[in-house]
């Protein structure tokens, strides 16, 4: 891929995140103040993103991890390629987990004592082959968890990209979207988004050519570190203090 391309990739890569930004929902105080005094609010999040990382060669190489299958979801599978065998080998967390565990705990700190974390992690729910729409979803929330609040939470990116002027070098991109729900008529109480972006925060570029024991520790805290930073700014828009958002 030539510099010409690699600008016009990374240009793509910041329009669909001011897209996803452009998107959020800001919660009213009157509605922060509804879900504090909720009976619950349920916390529900979907798998992890694999990791996708692009080569040099311009082939996306995603992780070897399977994260589920199901009947109307789509499947990863089990796959021996470089990711798979480093996410392995270091045991890198579980970015989704992560995140939302954070969450919560911001949350608590902000008063919220009526959370209630559902455990079970869902699939992406597809309807031959595409996303189903989101009536459809609701619904199924419904059935599955009443019509009280829902508080969604899903990966929005989860990927390494090589640096275009250094190539051995890769930047770390991660990202979430969450939505309070009120499923009794479906309306979106609020919606955020956070991201880390190692494009241009050098904490989070990993040097991955015969990538060594020392760069993959790195790595794997900056997977927690950047997963962590996403859930404070989630915590930080919905409490209204991020007014860029």
């Amino acid at each position: 891929m030539n510099w010409k391309a690699q600008v016009i990739w990374f240009s793509l890569f910041v329009v669909a995140q001011g897209c996803s930004l452009s998107q959020n929902v800001p919660i009213t105080d009157a509605d922060r103040l509804l879900a504090k005094n909720a009976s619950n609010i349920k916390i529900i999040h979907y798998y992890s993103l694999p990791m996708t990382m692009t080569t040099t060669g311009d082939a996306l190489v995603s992780s070897g991890k399977a994260r589920y299958v199901g009947e109307d979801s789509a499947g990863y599978t089990e796959g021996g390629n470089y990711w798979g065998r480093l996410e392995r080998a270091y045991r890198f967390p579980d970015p989704m987990i992560i995140m939302k565990s954070r969450f919560i705990k911001g949350l608590k700190k902000e008063g919220f004592r009526n959370i209630l974390d559902i455990k079970e992690p869902l699939a992406p729910y597809l309807v031959d082959g595409y996303a189903a729409p989101e009536e459809m979803v609701f619904n199924k929330y419904r059935k599955k968890y009443g019509n009280g609040l829902i508080l969604e939470m899903r990966m929005n990116s989860y990927q390494l990209h090589y640096m275009p002027t250094k190539w051995s070098t890769y930047w770390l991109g991660n990202s979430v979207i969450a939505r309070l729900i009120r499923l009794s008529d479906g309306k979106i109480l609020w919606r955020g988004f956070g991201s880390v972006i190692g494009y241009s925060d050098e904490e989070y570029r990993y040097k991955m050519k015969d990538i060594d024991r020392k760069e993959a520790l790195r790595l794997k805290k900056g997977i927690r570190s950047s997963s962590e930073k996403c859930a404070d700014q989630l915590i930080a828009h919905f409490m209204g203090r991020d007014k860029k958002q």
